[in-house]
């Protein structure tokens, strides 16, 4: 298999995932007595095709900490996950696991079991692909939804919020507005052809949105944080929960990490409107710490048509923000496709017609740090 690369500096974005077994260990509580703290994923098993997606969930007890970090227990052989819980499957197929550690005690985590098996592009039938998958947007924002349908010649669709008017408004071009109450809604798009195939986003409705939505830091690094349009980190105060412990932050949203690794959390509230709060849990670490994330992480292509890619880095290395930052991106084969530059941020895959249906992986290395990268799965048909 041909690998190549082309290089390129890209802007700033993240993801994440969890499981369905569950261990218990015991934390305090504010009393100073012992709670069993239990993390549970479901579903706890799942049998997926090469290239698939499945959307986990999981549930933290016995601490007021429901954060959780997620991992894929086989590493980047495994698949992709995302922060939201959004599992890929990997090209080899084997049996996978997915676990959920909790941020209050890492010594209870939960864990899944992924069955791969091999992906027949040519016995799908009708398939439909939505982008994004996860979204999230401030009360009353708009957002443009694109959708694909593969096996059948009529590619016509149903646009759908599932909490209905509710959960937002969308048009028939898949335009969907934002409902005025914060919450998680459902946007379903349903193949004209075929009305049993189907795919669903999670959106996201609150009040603020701040970038990152979670970061990983070496102890004494900074971190700007910045609001989505329509706010200004001026309106907004600041804090660190923790208080000096957990690091300073300045009025501009710079965040100062301390001295002490561990996982600390950065609450920004409207100065108009107090009860409105977002906070973001911020991992800092005694080492360099980098991550990267690929968007989106799988996509249905027919042949010649273009799809855009975006690669983020986050963390830090040798005390320095990878904010922004740059990857190399890797083609699994490039005879099936060439990555072609349309801006000088983002960069588009665009597909050819293989003399097969074909799968191909798309990798995104840091250029700061070799090991870590991100995967997007592109099947052409």
């Amino acid at each position: 298999m041909h690998r190549s690369r082309t290089w390129i500096a890209l802007s700033l974005t993240l993801a994440a995932c969890g499981n369905g077994t569950s261990t218990d260990a015991t934390a305090p509580d504010p009393n100073g007595e012992q709670v069993a703290v239990s993390v549970s994923i479901a579903p706890t098993s799942a049998t997926l095709a090469t290239g698939e997606t499945l959307q986990f969930t999981v549930t933290v007890s016995g601490t007021l900490n429901a954060e959780v970090r997620w991992d894929l227990v086989e590493g980047a052989a495994a698949g992709a996950l995302t922060a939201t819980g959004l599992y890929t499957a990997p090209a080899t197929a084997g049996t996978y696991h997915v676990k959920a550690t909790s941020v209050a005690d890492p010594t209870s985590s939960g864990e899944a079991a992924v069955q791969v098996t091999i992906l027949d592009p040519g016995a799908q039938g009708v398939i439909v692909s939505i982008n994004p998958t996860t979204l999230a947007l401030t009360a009353g924002a708009s957002k443009r939804f694109t959708a694909l349908v593969t096996g059948a010649s009529d590619t016509s669709v149903v646009w759908e919020v599932v909490e209905g008017a509710t959960g937002g408004s969308v048009d028939a071009l898949g335009n969907y507005t934002a409902p005025s109450i914060t919450g998680t809604y459902h946007l379903k798009v349903t193949s004209q052809a075929d009305g049993t195939r189907s795919a669903t986003a999670i959106i996201e409705v609150v009040d603020i949105l701040v970038y990152p939505l979670a970061a990983t830091m070496k102890i004494g690094a900074k971190q700007t944080f910045t609001v989505f349009p329509g706010q200004e980190v001026t309106n907004l105060d600041w804090v660190v929960f923790e208080g000096v412990a957990g690091g300073t932050i300045a009025a501009d949203g710079t965040y100062t990490a301390p001295q002490t690794p561990g996982t600390y959390h950065v609450t920004a509230t409207l100065k108009s409107a107090p009860a409105k709060t977002v906070t973001v849990p911020v991992q800092i670490v005694a080492g360099d710490a980098v991550s990267v994330t690929i968007t989106p992480a799988i996509s249905i292509l027919s042949p010649s048509q273009s799809f855009v890619l975006s690669a983020d880095t986050f963390g830090t290395l040798s005390g320095a923000s990878l904010t922004p930052a740059s990857v190399s991106w890797l083609v699994a084969d490039s005879s099936t496709g060439a990555l072609t530059s349309i801006s000088t941020t983002p960069w588009s895959y665009t597909a050819t017609a293989p003399v097969t249906p074909a799968i191909i992986y798309i990798e995104a290395v840091s250029d700061a740090d070799a090991t870590k990268s991100a995967f997007s799965t592109l099947i052409v048909k």
